[in-house]
């Protein structure tokens, strides 16, 4: 039983982390207690909620970005 709960635990701290990577630390808690490792794959398939691509390059930046730090681009809109 204890077996069960540490790698259910271990589980969760990983979603937490793969979760916070992209941006969205509980929802990958939750994911990840929910699905599993399948959990896992999904969080890592999902768009990281902190940045946006660059209108000019393409890159991904930061979306309170001024100036894009790959094309020197200033940002419209930001």
């Amino acid at each position: 039983m204890e077996c069960i709960l540490v790698g259910w635990s271990l589980g969760a701290l990983i979603g937490l982390w793969l979760g916070s990577r992209r941006g969205q630390p509980i929802g990958g808690c939750l994911v990840s207690l929910l699905l599993g490792p399948l959990g896992w794959v999904l969080i890592l398939m999902s768009s990281d909620s902190r940045r946006r691509p660059c209108p000019a390059c393409k890159e991904l930046i930061v979306k309170d970005a001024v100036i894009c730090p790959h094309c020197r681009t200033p940002i419209s809109g930001a």
